[in-house]
């Protein structure tokens, strides 16, 4: 079975790990610290944000590695490969995937 990589970045780490059948590893984005007008972001918010890049796939995954994901914030199995925070998930964690370059934040649920 062949572990599809994202990028050069994340080549490294994605190698030491094949996610099995319909699983994929994730690498979440930076967790914004402030908004766009300056104001400061409360810890308990940041942890809304889930959008980050699909690492590496199992072989039965619709999607590549290198696509950018938006999945719940708290769900999957997280672990530390070389110290990079990586979280396995099931395809059917999976919210959507991000089309192209498009800018996308995370959605606070109140």
């Amino acid at each position: 079975m062949t572990t599809a990589v994202a990028d050069k970045s994340f080549e490294r780490i994605a190698a030491k790990i094949t996610p099995h059948r319909r699983r994929f590893a994730w690498v979440a984005d930076s967790a914004q610290t402030t908004t766009e007008a300056g104001l400061h972001i409360p810890d308990a918010d940041k942890n809304r944000v889930a959008t980050g890049t699909i690492i590496a796939t199992g072989a039965e995954c619709e999607f590549e590695a290198g696509s950018r994901a938006f999945v719940p914030a708290f769900a999957g199995d997280p672990l530390t490969i070389e110290g990079t925070d990586v979280v396995l998930f099931h395809v059917d964690d999976l919210i959507a995937v991000i089309s192209g370059d498009a800018e996308v934040k995370g959605v606070s649920h109140g």
